[in-house]
């Protein structure tokens, strides 16, 4: 089980929660959850970099250890993401991906001392040989001097790490965080020009990246790209699921084009850059999502997404909830959510508790609520974040979502409205 474990670290005081295939952290603005989503990524992305490393160490003639490159790809990504600021004293940070695998970081003033378990450093110091062996071995060496040399680097050595590590969480060969304030980039017709300027942010970069390399392949309706990837949406029932939540949430269809697209419903269009605030945040979510399921479904992935519901309505909110859920059941996607709406709170403890009916009778339950949105609560945490402390809000008698965390904001209206009443 992985385990993020924090001590004193920007609003932050001690904290310590795991890290399962669904987690969901819900609290007040500024309580600390992007931070707590900023420091998943980077441990997270260890194994990521640690790929990509290995492809590139041959192309670059890097002769920095895989310990020393992982240190320091830990250190850069800290100081991109926070500033000094965040750092108080006694600060450490300890995320365990199983119970003797570990990273360890402890801020010294103005650095971060990174520290490795015994049982990861001894990892980290046995694929350096096994690297070794592999570059120098025949086989590598013959087939490196072909005219296909990096696309065989590449095809050699990209699962070389991940097969190294034993425990599952390493083998997420992608990880990707969708971060709040995403509007600007749905309404950017030229995200090279536009963010030429933001830089050494990973999350952002990686973002950018990744929505510039599959904007193009919304040109066209999402139907079109299932049948162009050879997907018969009448047999698919997920795909379809996936293409009428997008189109809802929406309300309509998007195609892309080189002034950044348009939103068409009916005979009525509107440039993305003149659509709700809601469409706009919501936008990149409901398409990467979508590619996961057409390209991606059977890749390992990590997806961290702030604030979904960001600018929706009510409705949208459920319906992006559901969206997620159905990834997450339908894919090897693991997700890590944030955010401040009870709606989607409410929306996860529903298709909890569908899990939990269907024991009962599982053909009424998929009539109310579809299998593919049922989530397992096995496999989720929710904590709720507020004054720097961390609460498990999950109810461990009934196993469901606390629900006086769920109704925190109606039984506030609610009560301001029955003292009103009373009033003579």
């Amino acid at each position: 089980m992985e385990k993020l474990v924090i001590t004193k670290f920007g609003q932050l005081e001690n904290i310590t929660f795991d890290v399962k295939d669904f987690t969901v952290l819900i609290g007040p603005q500024a309580s600390g959850k992007s931070t707590i989503g900023k420091l998943v990524y980077i441990f997270k992305s260890v194994f990521q970099a640690l790929s990509l490393y290995t492809v590139n160490r041959i192309s670059l003639n890097e002769e920095i250890s895989f310990k020393d490159f992982t240190s320091s790809n830990i250190r850069q990504n800290l100081d991109r993401l926070f500033t000094s600021s965040s750092y108080r004293k006694n600060t450490k940070i300890t995320f365990y991906y199983q119970s003797d695998f570990y990273i360890d970081i402890e801020n010294k003033g103005d650095i971060n001392i990174v520290t490795f378990s015994s049982a990861f450093e001894s990892k980290l110091d046995s694929i350096e040989d096994k690297y070794y062996e592999i570059i120098n071995s025949t086989k590598f060496i013959e087939n490196s001097k072909s005219k296909n040399r990096f696309e065989f680097i590449v095809d050699f050595l990209w699962d070389f790490i991940p097969s190294e590590f034993e425990f599952s969480s390493s083998k997420y060969q992608d990880v990707l965080y969708i971060p709040s304030g995403r509007s600007i980039v749905s309404v950017s017709p030229d995200l090279t020009h536009d963010f030429k300027n933001i830089h050494n942010n990973p999350i952002i970069d990686h973002f950018i990246q990744r929505v510039s390399i599959y904007r193009n392949e919304f040109s066209n309706n999402l139907e079109y790209l299932a049948k162009k990837n050879n997907i018969n949406l009448q047999e698919n029932l997920i795909i379809q699921t996936a293409i009428n939540k997008i189109k809802s949430i929406l309300s309509g269809e998007f195609k892309y084009d080189n002034n950044g697209g348009e939103i068409t419903s009916g005979d009525a269009k509107v440039m993305i850059s003149q659509a709700s605030s809601g469409q706009q945040e919501s936008l990149w979510i409901l398409l990467l999502i979508y590619i996961q399921f057409i390209y991606n479904k059977s890749q390992n992935c990590f997806l961290i997404i702030e604030e979904p519901e960001a600018n929706l309505f009510p409705k949208a909110q459920v319906e992006i909830a559901e969206l997620i859920a159905l990834l997450a059941n339908n894919s090897n996607t693991k997700l890590f959510i944030t955010t401040h709406s009870p709606y989607v709170l409410a929306s996860f403890n529903n298709l909890i508790y569908a899990y939990q009916k269907s024991r009962i009778d599982p053909v009424k339950t998929d009539k109310i609520v579809p299998k593919s949105l049922w989530l397992n609560i096995e496999h989720v945490y929710a904590g709720y974040l507020e004054n720097g402390k961390l609460e498990d809000i999950i109810d461990t008698e009934i196993n469901q979502i606390k629900n006086e965390m769920v109704d925190t904001a109606s039984r506030k209206v609610n009560n301001s409205y029955d003292q009103l009443f009373d009033i003579d």
